[in-house]
């Protein structure tokens, strides 16, 4: 290797990086093809009719669904800018299911009103309304309501989802709802059969990753420069068997590339010349990735991360008999935490995203029938030594202003 100035290492490693965020355009979306192409012949045969219709996108997290349907529709915007009105919802970031009813006349109308006032304006738009579809100046478009996080706009009686997935089935309706999912039998096991009914049959799976669209990803990320410049033969390839014979999350795929340039890039600054990832680097790697043990990596984590583990202890300490602790009690305590730190509240969204993140370090486990529909009354418990958990936490300044320092003094 030829020997590089220290900005020369540094920057090659950082751009290699920085590639890995760039959003990839609708062109270019690696091991989705036949997902790409089912989606986007539902909606021009639909585009082609009057009628409306439903579909149901579901598979598990980081398999590319919702960034599929919003580079389809990018490419719809373009070729047919004038054919629709596309309305995105994350049933996550709404306070309550029927919020969403404000949310969707608001895009349309530009006005906030109250929910009810907000459901009935929309069920006459969509059951009947000429006359509101040419005041709103949809006569001739069709409104393409995008439905993320669809688990969260659950009810008891369902009415929200009913309203939405039957208007979509009126004639006339020019209404099309695509609903997003994390979960393959949420109809079957968690929907009313009036729902399912209207569903229909126009669903898709997005299966996990396999090691070839793995791959596929990795190289269009890093693009023809980085592959030759930094990646030595196999490297990628390696990279990609390992998580898809784990989780298959793209994510993960990528979140190890990180870990490689990172660690490839220590040594180089040592050496102070540019140095490849190889096998072995992969291999060191992955095994870092799977091996950091709790206790180092409980200390690093965001505040807000903290705080969810204190909610976990301090609810955990109060209230539970059995072990099991609700996802809204651990709500509770993580808002009074934010608020008694003068801390940014964090969003249902961001909530969400802490959960899964601690989920999958094995902080806490989920119970009952439903463990991969998240609700806010779900079941869990801490995995870890209660005792071992706290003491993680026993030097750390946040979770001291959190619990207090007296609470580790009395139980550790």
């Amino acid at each position: 290797m030829v020997e590089e100035s220290k900005e020369d290492v540094e920057s090659i490693y950082e751009r290699a990086r920085q590639q890995l965020l760039v959003e990839l355009p609708h062109s270019m979306l690696p091991g989705r093809q036949d997902e790409y192409n089912y989606i986007l012949n539902f909606l021009e045969s639909t585009f082609d009719s009057e009628s409306g219709r439903v579909l149901y996108i579901s598979g598990t997290p980081g398999t590319g669904k919702t960034v599929t349907v919003t580079n389809i529709l990018k490419y719809f915007k373009e070729k047919k800018s004038d054919k629709f009105v596309d309305i995105y919802v994350n049933g996550l970031s709404l306070s309550h299911p029927k919020n969403s009813y404000i949310e969707v006349w608001k895009h349309l109308s530009g006005d906030t009103l109250v929910a009810n006032k907000a459901r009935e304006l929309l069920l006459d738009l969509f059951r009947s309304g000429t006359p509101i579809r040419e005041k709103l100046k949809l006569t001739k478009k069709f409104v393409v309501l995008v439905l993320d996080e669809v688990d969260f706009l659950r009810t008891k009686a369902q009415d929200v989802l009913y309203d939405f997935f039957d208007c979509a089935n009126l004639p006339q309706s020019k209404f099309i709802v695509i609903g997003i999912s994390n979960t393959n039998d949420l109809p079957e096991r968690c929907f009313k059969p009036k729902i399912v009914s209207r569903l229909g049959l126009n669903r898709i799976i997005f299966s996990p990753y396999n090691e070839e669209k793995l791959l596929t990803i990795i190289k269009a990320r890093l693009g023809e420069k980085y592959l030759k410049e930094i990646f030595r033969e196999g490297a990628c390839e390696l990279i990609a068997r390992k998580i898809a014979y784990t989780n298959s999350d793209v994510r993960k795929a990528l979140q190890l590339v990180k870990k490689c340039l990172f660690l490839t890039e220590e040594d180089a600054k040592r050496d102070e010349r540019i140095l490849p990832v190889t096998i072995q680097t992969v291999s060191t790697a992955y095994n870092l990735s799977i091996s950091d043990p709790l206790e180092h990596i409980v200390p690093n984590l965001s505040e807000h991360e903290k705080l969810f583990i204190c909610a976990l202890i301090k609810a955990d300490a109060i209230q539970t008999k059995d072990g099991l602790l609700t996802v809204s009690s651990i709500m509770h305590y993580h808002a009074q935490f934010t608020h008694s730190l003068d801390l940014k509240p964090i969003t249902p969204l961001m909530f969400n995203s802490i959960y899964s993140s601690l989920e999958t370090l094995g902080i806490f486990a989920s119970h009952g029938d439903t463990v991969s529909v998240f609700s806010w009354e779900k079941k869990i418990s801490i995995v870890p030594d209660k005792m071992e958990l706290r003491s993680w936490l026993k030097d750390d300044s946040v979770a001291a202003q959190a619990l207090g320092r007296e609470f580790f003094a009395r139980n550790l």
